[in-house]
């Protein structure tokens, strides 16, 4: 029985090290993934057109762990008409 406490303590051990194995797996994967930032820079909030008028759409998109988001990264759609397009502007 003197030797109980050294087995507490590598069972305390190996039982840490496997959390903080797990815990930096899991943090290296994309289950922590920070979703993407988007900001719609045009057409601004509540702003209006003529009927008919070509309306500009622009974006700034970034992803905190790829960078900026461009070409099909970026699809616009419309609950009325659908697909819109692609890309940032």
């Amino acid at each position: 029985m003197k030797n109980c406490w050294r087995y507490k303590l590598l069972k305390h051990l190996i039982t840490s090290l496997i959390f903080f194995t797990v815990c930096f797996f899991l943090m290296e994967t994309s289950l922590f993934a920070a979703p993407p930032v988007v900001l719609i820079t045009s057409p601004a909030n509540n702003s209006s057109n003529a009927y008919g008028a070509m309306i500009p759409f622009s974006t700034d998109a970034r992803d905190l762990e790829d960078g900026p988001l461009t070409g099909n990264s970026i699809v616009w759609m419309s609950d009325r008409d659908g697909f819109l397009g692609y890309g940032n502007a």
